[in-house]
């Protein structure tokens, strides 16, 4: 479901050129840490895989949390953590050790906090690594909408932060796209209690429940 799709892709315009407005931005305003949130399964890491479908001469390396976080300084550590964008473990000496412009992509960095036994201490020490490479190296940081929430109000992520990125809610034309994508793929009408989802008393009371619940 990671994969690149041209129809899906049409959807997600305005949150590419904001992620290419944040890279742009990094030189400029010393800031170098772009969060792109939204719920589980809403497309974050599509949104990121397509980013770089747009930009592939930018060198890029994922940084996913390690099972566990016993141990005291996340610097030391993230050599060990660097994987290519192909899966491939890629050991480097440092993050210094990775060409001016780069990116890094931090996955659910959600669980830096949660797996913790000590609170929000290894987040702070990422924070700590952003600023030293504030002028060298664009991180992404893909996170829930709680966590983001939380972040904002109880660290300084606000000093590093060039751009906040959330996954799109589709408005009522793009629902009536995405149904009659699925019904053209299923190569019949789709009926949910015998009421055809692509009408538009089905959208608007979709949406209806939706803003209710």
């Amino acid at each position: 479901y990671h994969q690149p799709n041209d129809f899906y892709a049409s959807f997600i315009n305005l949150q590419l050129e904001q992620l290419n407005s944040a890279l742009n931005k990094m030189d400029s305003h010393n800031a170098n840490v772009l969060i792109v949130s939204g719920e589980p399964m809403s497309g974050k890491t599509f949104l990121i895989n397509q980013f770089f479908n747009n930009n592939d001469r930018i060198e890029k390396k994922h940084i996913y949390p390690p099972k566990d976080l016993e141990f005291d300084n996340v610097e030391n550590i993230i050599p060990s953590l660097y994987v290519d964008f192909d899966k491939e473990k890629n050991n480097l000496e440092s993050l210094s050790s990775l060409p001016h412009g780069s990116v890094v992509v931090l996955d659910d960095f959600e669980l830096w906090w949660r797996k913790s036994d000590k609170g929000f201490d290894k987040v702070n020490q990422w924070l700590d690594v952003f600023e030293k490479y504030s002028s060298d190296i664009l991180f992404i940081v893909e996170c829930n909408s709680f966590f983001l929430d939380l972040i904002l109000k109880v660290s300084k992520i606000q000093d590093v932060l060039i751009q906040i990125v959330e996954t799109p809610y589709f408005s009522g034309k793009q629902v009536e796209k995405v149904i009659a994508y699925k019904n053209k793929l299923a190569n019949q009408i789709v009926n949910y209690k015998g009421v055809d989802i692509s009408s538009k008393s089905f959208i608007s009371n979709f949406f209806l429940y939706q803003i209710l619940s």
